[in-house]
């Protein structure tokens, strides 16, 4: 379910420049594919208020309703109401859009819920040739994986703005979001920063068509539960989100696990000082001590936070200086 913990607007672009951006993105699709077709994705395990006009209820009472077709998740056979919905913008042949202002209200949505790591209403905007139940039944089937760790299938909505621009980010994964996408020729979202991302289609490689989620990827989409504290920690303090900033975050709490670090909330932490102080804050001879403290420590001991904070000024100063070098 989404995050609605976290308020605030991003500090990305403003609006205007994003819709510029989006209307813009639309425009080159349907100029190089003009037998291709935009819907946005919402997603309703993610809801929206019942008064919100993009509140499925609603958009069947818009002046030009436009066609929605179901994907149907497998988790969530037994509770329809929250299926994900492919929501028609644009229909090959129509010149330009009929309902302009819904355009319009699906960014406003996405931006301003840009922050919820654990998905997103809009969850972002795709062009594909294939008719909505292709498209729809593909992105059902798509996100069911082997997990080997748990030697099963499950399925993962890699359509969540996190999750896939995560998956996006790493160059090993190609084959996996080439055969994920499948029909789909682009797709676009607003990012945890509040930047309009474009993801297109790999060059398929006949090597890597078919290959699996590696060990890696399920590590990093695992570690997603991790980043929405790392997210909200840093909303609340008002720290900026940097560029790429799934992949940062990711970074961040990675060097944190191999440190040794395996609490959440010194992990947090950890990723917290690589945004504010700098990417080596840990290399400072006081600091690594607390670290390995800390890792080897029993869960009931003080975490590094309390322990960092417990340091002489001086020495913080140091770590401060000593963090980008």
């Amino acid at each position: 379910m989404e995050d609605m913990t976290t308020p605030e607007q991003p500090r990305g672009r403003n609006i205007d420049e994003l819709r510029t951006q989006l209307r813009a993105q639309f425009f080159q699709w349907r100029e190089v594919h003009p037998k291709a077709h935009i819907h946005a994705l919402l997603d309703l395990n993610c809801p929206v208020a019942q008064y919100h006009e993009l509140h499925p209820s609603n958009l069947s009472q818009r002046p030009i309703e436009r066609h929605m077709e179901a994907v149907h998740r497998p988790d969530l056979a037994h509770e329809p109401e929250l299926l994900p919905q492919l929501l028609q913008l644009h229909v090959a042949g129509e010149h330009g859009y009929p309902d302009e202002a819904l355009i319009d209200l699906t960014l406003e949505c996405a931006v301003a819920r840009c922050r919820s790591v654990n998905g997103a209403y809009v969850a972002g905007w795709l062009c594909t040739d294939a008719l909505p139940t292709a498209a729809a039944r593909h992105l059902a089937k798509s996100g069911v994986v082997l997990d080997k760790s748990q030697a099963r299938q499950r399925y993962l909505p890699f359509f969540e703005p996190y999750r896939l621009a995560l998956l996006a980010g790493d160059p090993a994964a190609a084959g996996f979001l080439r055969r994920w996408l499948g029909p789909i020729r682009h797709w676009a979202l607003i990012d945890t920063a509040g930047e309009l991302k474009v993801i297109s289609a790999p060059q398929q490689d006949d090597s890597e068509h078919t290959a699996p989620l590696g060990r890696e990827q399920f590590a990093s989409q695992a570690r997603i539960a991790t980043a929405r504290f790392v997210v909200m920690a840093m909303t609340r303090a008002g720290i900026a989100v940097p560029s790429e900033p799934e992949l940062r975050i990711d970074a961040a709490m990675r060097q944190a696990s191999g440190s040794g670090l395996h609490r959440t909330e010194d992990i947090v932490f950890y990723a917290l000082n690589v945004f504010t102080l700098g990417p080596r804050w840990a290399e400072h001879p006081q600091a690594a001590t607390l670290v390995r403290q800390v890792a080897s420590a029993p869960d009931d001991q003080p975490g590094l936070a309390q322990l960092i904070a417990a340091l002489p000024d001086a020495v913080l100063d140091e770590m401060a200086a000593s963090a980008h070098e």
